[in-house]
């Protein structure tokens, strides 16, 4: 839609590292533009996720975090924080108009009929495998967790609801994205031990937005850990339809 004056452009936004240890700082950045000019770009965060928020200022000057100066690059950096602990961050910007606008990321909902998301998610102190395994990380709020634990609206439903939760997605030790979906997968047959996520369609995970994050039988795990991988391979040889799957650790907010 046509307005007068939208607010700046946010992308590219990251935090770095991608699995901070305990106590280790992280910078966040994101590219920021506006044709009028910025006159403020500011990291709010947060705790708690009912809390204010707190704010530090953001830099494209080359210092406290920043790697190049006027690169349109701007760094904040986050204190360390304890093992456990979640971080709750949005990136706030504000154009040099004579009537000034601003925009906010993240933004929107995760799955259309939601709520808005409240902010991005960084957790400290997650475990990560020894030598080249692979690992996913999935970080949610309080809130967010216990809703996917037992449903949103009563302690009955025992995870039987399809409504994708706000996370924070981490694959491997580089890639990050922000506020996928991430929901119980199973029936009350076989348990809830599995998980559907599904990632922005502007920020694809490996060309696609929807996976299963999934244990080796059904319901559970089977003996050998090897027999899906033997039958999809199979399948592809055959020339039939056949699912692509790969060995990985996933954690949820820290848990395996």
């Amino acid at each position: 839609r046509k307005v007068n004056n939208a607010g700046p452009s946010i992308d590219l936004v990251r935090h770095t590292p991608a699995v901070p240890a305990a106590g280790q700082p992280v910078v966040v950045t994101a590219r920021v533009s506006d044709p009028d000019g910025l006159s403020s770009v500011s990291l709010r965060f947060r705790t708690v996720e009912t809390a204010a928020f707190s704010s530090v200022a953001m830099r494209d000057d080359g210092a406290g975090g920043d790697a190049l100066a006027g690169d349109g690059i701007w760094s904040g950096t986050l204190n360390g924080r304890g093992s456990g602990e979640l971080v709750q961050f949005i990136v706030e910007a504000f154009d040099n108009a004579t009537s000034t606008a601003s925009s906010i990321f993240p933004s929107g909902t995760v799955y259309a009929g939601l709520p808005a998301v409240s902010g991005a998610n960084i957790r400290w102190g997650d475990p990560v495998p020894t030598g080249t395994f692979n690992h996913v990380h999935a970080w949610l709020t309080t809130s967010q967790n216990t809703w996917l634990s037992n449903g949103q609206d009563s302690s009955l439903v025992g995870g039987l609801d399809n409504t994708f939760r706000d996370c924070t997605l981490v694959h491997g030790n580089l890639r990050v994205i922000y506020n996928a979906g991430i929901r119980r997968k199973g029936s009350p047959f076989t348990g809830q031990a599995d998980y559907a996520l599904t990632v922005p369609g502007d920020d694809l995970l490996l060309g696609t937005r929807d996976r299963v994050y999934g244990l080796t039988g059904n319901g559970g795990e089977e003996a050998t850990r090897m027999r899906n991988q033997i039958a999809n391979w199979i399948a592809r040889k055959m020339g039939v339809p056949y699912l692509n799957t790969a060995y990985m650790r996933f954690y949820r907010n820290g848990s395996s």
